[in-house]
């Protein structure tokens, strides 16, 4: 669903959404304010639908108690063990990447050419 939404549009959704949560379990603002030591000033932006830093949108997630889905956005990815990496075949294991280069015209023309 949030992908046909605005960034703004996404914010305002997730205030409400914070909000219908708080509501849903009794918990008064103050209650949010120290279980996830967030200023009063960071909520009232986040539940008007403003941009917060991550932090304080990480603070207010502890606060009601939200902070273990956030571990499903960016799931963690098992490192390659040593051992494999030094098996694969070294020109498989890119050291940068780099854009390709354009070749300049007057650098392709060489006299005895025409």
């Amino acid at each position: 669903m949030f992908s046909a939404l605005s960034n703004e549009q996404i914010l305002k959704e997730l205030g409400r959404r914070l909000e219908a949560c708080r509501l849903a379990t009794g918990l008064s603002d103050r209650a949010l304010f120290r279980a996830g030591g967030v200023k009063k000033d960071a909520l009232a932006h986040f539940k008007k639908g403003r941009p917060v830093s991550l932090l304080n949108f990480i603070k207010i997630l502890r606060g009601v108690k939200l902070l273990d889905p956030l571990e499903s956005l960016i799931p963690e990815v098992d490192p390659e063990s040593p051992l494999a990496q030094v098996s694969r075949a070294p020109s498989r294991r890119p050291r940068r990447i780099r854009k390709p280069k354009v070749r300049d015209v007057q650098a392709a023309f060489r006299w005895g050419d025409e």
